[in-house]
């Protein structure tokens, strides 16, 4: 970037103070800018931002080279700030704002060099996974709202609200807003998630479904069911199908979104990475309706073998039940799984009523089981497996998961 450069920015007045909305290409922020972590020097605090995660700046790296990476929401910085923490007054050197006669809320700030004289109060990571990519990702341009002379013990404030106050958006919600165009995609080149949610509402749509109406949506839907019928997250059903044909979805969908390409075929999965997911092969083949009849049959056989207990008070139709049911079916895919790949594989109902009957007189609304959280999946998921002698007791690391089955599972030799 060359020395003195100006620009045309908004002027916003807020309650905390006034900013300025104005726009730099990637390769102009990361020569003026600078980020400053937080840090105890003789006992006062200094900086405002947290350490750069390297594994987040790499994910946000791979993400700009995406064929639709998108950063709407600003950086912000906090102009005329020195590195040694102290506000930059030199004349000839900090950046000036003048406004413009003729319009109401426009200015133009002017940046006479390129030293490093703006504190990143909130962005450094998007920021910083700009620094590797190729040099038409580097000239992206990027939203910023800017301050003047903002205090270091402010830019501290602006920071913690901004990080404590957000709310991340619901998962089920997120799920479903990337799922919204899924009749127009082409289903070839979806990536496991959105499989995952094509799948989920084919589940709690279609009457002959086992979890037909048992998924909960969070859009807002009329004939939602009543509230005494029991009902998972989708985000719990689109993670748990993910799960058998994805180790990592994330990088699955950067990888068919890459910048250059457009409608690639999930096919092209295969050269990418080594991914041994159970049902993965049905994935990459198109196969999703055998994938479909294979979780209906494991549900089908599920409901059947604990009909008493898909009431809305075992934990078998909580989340953590759905969860372990789905751990159940992957192990099972995992363990059966041969040289051939899925074929001669029984995936029948049958089959999956078999593996469940051993536990069929288990009690799993009991104190044991209810633990809302890895735990009670955990335990759900390894009760099922000892009893189908698809899981050694010496496997299981939980001491109280042993003397459970110890106390409640006579016929299971435990060591």
């Amino acid at each position: 970037m060359s020395a003195h450069i100006t620009r045309i920015a908004i002027r916003v007045d807020q309650r905390f103070g006034s900013f300025f909305i104005i726009k730099f290409t990637a390769k102009e922020l990361m020569q003026i800018t600078f980020s400053d972590p937080l840090k105890k020097i003789d006992g006062k605090y200094t900086g405002t931002q947290r350490l750069l995660q390297p594994k987040r700046v790499n994910q946000i790296k791979k993400y700009i080279e995406s064929v639709d990476c998108a950063f709407p929401n600003s950086i912000i910085l906090a102009a005329n700030f020195q590195e040694n923490g102290l506000i930059c007054a030199e004349e000839g050197k900090e950046w000036t704002v003048d406004k413009l006669p003729e319009f109401d809320d426009l200015y133009e700030i002017t940046i006479p060099t390129d030293e490093k004289l703006a504190s990143i109060i909130d962005g450094q990571h998007r920021l910083n996974g700009f620094s590797e990519v190729s040099l038409d990702e580097y000239d992206s341009e990027l939203v910023c709202s800017v301050y003047f002379n903002l205090p270091n013990v402010f830019q501290a404030q602006l920071f913690a609200t901004i990080n404590s106050t957000q709310k991340s958006v619901d998962k089920s919600l997120a799920y479903e807003l990337f799922g919204f165009d899924l009749e127009e995609d082409d289903y070839t080149t979806w990536s496991p998630d959105k499989l995952g949610i094509a799948m989920c509402r084919r589940f709690n749509e279609e009457v002959e479904s086992p979890l037909f109406k048992h998924v909960k949506s969070a859009a807002i839907v009329e004939d939602a069911n009543p509230v005494d019928e029991w009902q998972v997250s989708t985000s719990c059903v689109v993670d748990c199908i993910i799960r058998l044909i994805s180790s990592n979805p994330q990088a699955d969908k950067i990888f068919l979104r890459k910048s250059g390409y457009s409608n690639r075929k999930r096919e092209v999965l295969n050269d990418n990475r080594r991914d041994n997911s159970p049902l993965r092969p049905l994935y990459l083949e198109y196969s999703d309706s055998v994938l479909y009849k294979i979780i209906s049959n494991f549900f089908c056989a599920a409901i059947n073998i604990y009909s008493d207990h898909f009431n809305g008070s075992s934990a078998l139709c909580k989340t953590i039940g759905v969860q372990g049911l789905f751990d159940v079916l992957r192990l099972y895919s995992l363990k059966h799984k041969n040289a051939e790949g899925l074929h001669n594989v029984d995936f029948s109902q049958d089959a999956f009523g078999k593996i469940l009957s051993p536990s069929s007189t288990i009690d799993f609304s009991c104190e044991f089981f209810m633990k809302f959280s890895g735990v009670g999946r955990a335990r759900i998921r390894d009760v099922i497996l000892v009893a189908a002698d698809l899981k050694g007791i010496e496997d299981i690391k939980s001491d109280d998961s042993k003397a459970w089955i110890h106390n409640n599972l006579p016929n299971v030799d435990v060591c």
